[in-house]
């Protein structure tokens, strides 16, 4: 989280929010990503929503627990590649990133290695450190 705070604050077009935020997908329902990306263009007035955003944002950041069910994760999958929204799932457990486009093959990061994402700049974080704790 400290590096997506960090990141949005040198790179004043990108906002980065918590779980707390709820964003519309294309289908209509409601997502919470872990952590989530947009840029700063696609506020309204440039005010955060209060109750939900009416978009999908640009980057949902998930992490995936030893009790998520395929059920549970892959109706988040579709309604994110269906609302064009770039997916970083983080495995704890195996110590590696996919890194899921909507309109790219599936990419897998490893540990050792430093995830970027096409379309954000200067996007460079060391997968290792979310393996730090």
């Amino acid at each position: 989280m400290s590096y997506l705070v960090d990141y949005c604050r040198s790179h004043r077009d990108w906002i980065c929010v918590t779980s707390n935020a709820v964003f519309t997908m294309s289908s209509g329902d409601w997502r919470s990503p872990d952590v989530s990306m947009f840029k700063k263009g696609r506020l309204t007035n440039g005010v955060i929503p209060a109750t939900r955003a009416q978009f999908a944002p640009d980057v949902a950041f998930e992490i995936l627990s030893p009790v998520n069910s395929s059920s549970y994760v892959q109706p988040k999958r579709k309604d994110y590649r269906e609302s064009g929204v770039i997916q970083v799932w983080i495995d704890p457990e195996k110590r590696f990133v996919e890194l899921i486009y909507p309109d790219r093959p599936l990419e897998y990061v490893q540990e050792a290695e430093a995830l970027t994402i096409a379309g954000v700049p200067e996007f460079a974080l060391e997968v290792k450190s979310l393996f730090a704790f």
